[in-house]
């Protein structure tokens, strides 16, 4: 069988020039491919009534990190800190996302990623941790930006013992790098935690009534030489193997 095609959801920015760009840290493309998977970027600007045929093409779907969700999707609190958003990305990934579960066919999200994926079915987040939730772990690493600093553990995360996230590891415990100020408030319904920081900040949710849904509050795709992280990947792509 050929290998599944994953599409991978982008950032957009606006060059000094006035020049758009698709944006997309290799990292997720290398993690995809070495799991022998082939990564499709996806632009936040694709036009919503393609969004069905792009589902019947693609057997999975990854949810990259990036910019915020706007508020009014989740009613969330507003807070100065919000940054980022793109109205574009929030309408292709959210509606992308309920598509491919309604195809019962794999989604993982990351980062950004597992908050788009509860939004989507309808759960809702911290919009600033620092300042919505009394912890002292540091959640947003102030290091200097670049690979070095994207591979740095900066905490642990402790598993559910009967989650699917715990199988695929075989991992009660993980080392995990961090770059968020928000996070999953309310999980969606039928959607369960599979993770948590050590001051209870949810990082993980799985929802087990699907194939395969999954979302990670990490970036494990700047931790593939960890082999649970290795296995992670491998999962996702082999369930899109099984769902095309």
């Amino acid at each position: 069988m050929d290998k599944p095609l994953i599409a991978i959801s982008t950032s957009s920015s606006i060059l000094a020039n006035g020049m758009s760009r698709v944006r997309l840290d290799q990292a997720y493309v290398n993690a995809i491919s070495q799991a022998n998977g082939i990564p499709l970027l996806i632009p936040s600007s694709i036009h919503e009534q393609d969004l069905p045929a792009l589902v019947n093409r693609v057997d999975g779907l990854l949810l990259s990190g990036g910019g915020d969700i706007a508020i009014h999707h989740f009613n969330g609190v507003d807070h100065p800190s919000i940054s980022g958003v793109d109205d574009n990305r929030d309408t292709a990934e959210l509606a992308l996302t309920r598509l491919f579960l309604a195809a019962n066919k794999p989604v993982f999200g990351i980062c950004r990623g597992v908050q788009a994926l509860n939004v989507s079915l309808g759960g809702t987040l911290n919009t600033d941790l620092p300042s919505q939730v009394n912890t002292q772990i540091v959640h947003n690493n102030p290091g200097v930006d670049g690979i070095a600093t994207r591979q740095q553990i900066v905490h642990t995360v402790e598993l559910q013992p009967n989650s699917r996230l715990a199988e695929i590891t075989g991992k009660t415990n993980l080392n995990v790098n961090s770059f968020h100020h928000q996070g999953v408030r309310q999980i969606a319904s039928g959607g369960v935690a599979s993770a948590y920081a050590p001051d209870d900040t949810i990082e993980a949710i799985e929802f087990p009534q699907y194939h395969f849904c999954l979302g990670v509050q990490w970036h494990p795709e700047w931790l593939t030489y960890q082999a649970e992280t290795r296995a992670l990947f491998s999962a996702f792509v082999a369930s899109a193997k099984q769902a095309g």
